[in-house]
């Protein structure tokens, strides 16, 4: 009995050689560096939708002193309608990173829609992330995010 390739011209063993590197190199990955995207995405993704708790429990501690009463008062005025990561740049030795994040959000009372970026940076305390900074870009022409100075 003949069985048909699900995938013509891409034989079993190319498949199987593929799906081995890719199983090798996600086993690979510094585990420093594994919960990042994760902690970024849910620190964003509490901001866009008003979660004040939440978003606090990924800022370092001298950090959310600085800025608690800031994003109360920002998400406060602003609905958060998108928020993207555009970049993120780790260090080699997995302990700190940076982050290039856009927000699209409104204005309480304005039905302008506005477009803003941010860098944050990020360290590694134990085996947790937090947000240590948030700052305008300096050499982008798009203005800052509602969260920073």
């Amino acid at each position: 009995m003949k069985h048909s390739n699900p995938v013509p011209g891409i034989s079993v063993v190319a498949i199987l050689l593929a799906l081995l590197g890719a199983v090798s190199c996600s086993s690979s990955a510094d585990p420093k560096r594994k919960n990042l995207p994760l902690a970024l995405i849910e620190y964003n993704q509490a901001l866009r939708w008003g979660n004040l708790e939440v978003a606090r429990s990924y800022l370092a501690p001298d950090y959310a002193s600085k800025v608690g009463l800031k994003l109360r008062a920002v998400t406060g005025r602003v609905k958060i309608s998108e928020v993207e990561m555009v970049d993120l740049q780790a260090e080699p030795d997995g302990e700190r990173a940076v982050a290039l994040v856009e927000f699209t959000w409104v204005e309480t009372g304005s039905l302008t829609v506005k477009k803003g970026m941010e860098l944050q940076s990020w360290k590694r305390i134990g085996n947790r992330w937090f947000l240590w900074q948030q700052t305008a870009p300096e050499d982008l022409k798009i203005p800052p995010s509602p969260f920073v100075d």
